[in-house]
């Protein structure tokens, strides 16, 4: 699930023209969320904006061993709920919890220190919270990048969109005549990059 990074007030008033009317309103949401989750892919944020209980499975090859782990999302929540379980097989119904002594968990990274080392053939289940935040507000207030990089993002997609209505009105003739834009986003404008350039994740 993607939390939207941005909603139809932003994207209206960065806008800022009569043209953003209620007629959009259903289109400019659906870009909201577009915009959102193509941020979290790998080449801008790398990670979810949502921030939510996850649990991970991790395998351990026959004949290796682990001492660190980079968990799939970050930041990770250090006040909720962290557990961590280790198994030979990837059924964990029955397996209890391991002491926190035997791991180290640096939030912000996610990265989780094993000691002593798994080694495999084994799998790891990580259990915890993460991602940057709740709701659109909680994401404004500790991330406003985020926010203006996913409105800036949804009024370069609208720019287009009616650039491509402008063109139907002028072979058509009418003011009245409309396309349906079905284009993908396409890539995100170069500020989009420079705004969230500092909170794409790097894992090990």
């Amino acid at each position: 699930m993607t939390l939207a990074a941005t909603d139809i007030d932003r994207i209206k008033a960065a806008i800022g023209d009569a043209g953003a009317s209620s007629d959009y309103d259903t289109e400019l949401t659906k870009v909201a969320l577009a915009v959102s989750s193509a941020l979290e892919g790998p080449e801008l944020l790398n990670r979810s904006i949502l921030k939510a209980e996850r649990t991970e499975l991790y395998t351990i090859p026959q004949g290796k061993a682990r001492r660190v782990l980079s968990l799939r999302q970050a930041p990770v929540d250090a006040d909720e709920e962290f557990e961590v379980k280790c198994s030979s097989t990837p059924a964990f119904d029955t397996v209890t919890a391991l002491p926190s002594t035997e791991y180290a968990l640096v939030p912000t990274p996610a990265v989780l220190h094993m000691s002593p080392p798994v080694r495999g053939l084994a799998f790891v289940q990580v259990r915890y919270t993460a991602g940057l935040a709740a709701d659109l507000d909680a994401l404004a207030a500790a991330y406003p990048q985020v926010v203006e990089a996913a409105t800036l993002w949804a009024v370069q997609w609208w720019q287009r969109r009616t650039k491509i209505d402008r063109k139907a009105e002028s072979r058509s003739g009418s003011a009245g005549t409309t396309t349906t834009f079905t284009e993908a986003l396409g890539a995100p404008p170069p500020v989009v990059r420079t705004l969230i350039a500092s909170l794409r994740r790097v894992t090990l």
